[in-house]
């Protein structure tokens, strides 16, 4: 479920994001790079997302890289 997406520029001046999303466990923050910016084009704030992604923790928190997306 997305909560919250954030649209920022790199230093390279190309699109990338961060969204705030949550399930009925927990919240997590996902990072979506330049490369697969473009999956994003149809998502918006509320939608339900299946995503594929490299888990990583930072600081007693996990985020996840995003790989790939499929809007349910």
């Amino acid at each position: 479920y997305v909560n919250r997406i954030n649209i920022t520029k790199t230093k390279k001046q190309e699109d990338m994001a961060f969204i705030n999303g949550s399930d009925e466990y927990e919240e997590v923050d996902i990072t979506v790079f330049p490369k697969e910016f473009n999956l994003l084009k149809d998502v918006d704030k509320r939608d339900i997302l299946y995503i594929t992604g490299k888990v990583e923790k930072r600081i007693n928190k996990y985020q996840i890289i995003l790989f790939d997306l499929k809007k349910l």
